[in-house]
């Protein structure tokens, strides 16, 4: 496997990401179900604004990094300050709080990084950020 290269992330667009989904949905790991993969099965996930709408985000961790192989990658995206829209949105994690979350699980933090903004006159409000750890 590759050592991450921010570099070799590629942009692809909406509607082959979810040609994707379709195509592999039978590999798709559900947070609110348990599921039944063995433990080091994977070489990465991609995790994308999910955390704050599980129960515990401690325990969706500890889930995602045993289905992870020994320096298998996790991809995590999440929001900080966007309009909450209901339930099941539970949890905002800062920066700080996501590295703390992930270096608790047993993950090396690899890159962690604002995706998005709002720039203001004297400051920028981070609004998306993405996270990439190593097991």
């Amino acid at each position: 496997m590759k050592s991450y290269n921010r570099k070799s992330i590629r942009v692809v667009d909406r509607r082959s990401i979810w040609d994707y989904v379709e195509k592999h949905k039978n590999i798709l790991i559900d947070p609110k179900n348990n599921n039944s993969y063995p433990q080091d099965k994977f070489d990465a996930i991609l995790c994308t604004q999910v955390i704050q709408e599980v129960d515990s985000p401690q325990k969706f961790m500890q889930e995602i990094y045993n289905l992870l192989k020994k320096k298998g990658f996790l991809i995590l995206t999440y929001n900080t300050h966007w309009e909450e829209y209901g339930y099941p949105d539970r949890w905002r994690l800062t920066q700080v709080g996501m590295e703390d979350l992930c270096k608790k699980t047993g993950f090396t933090i690899v890159d962690s990084t604002r995706r998005y903004g709002i720039d203001f006159e004297d400051f920028t409000l981070g609004v998306g950020y993405g996270i990439v750890c190593k097991k």
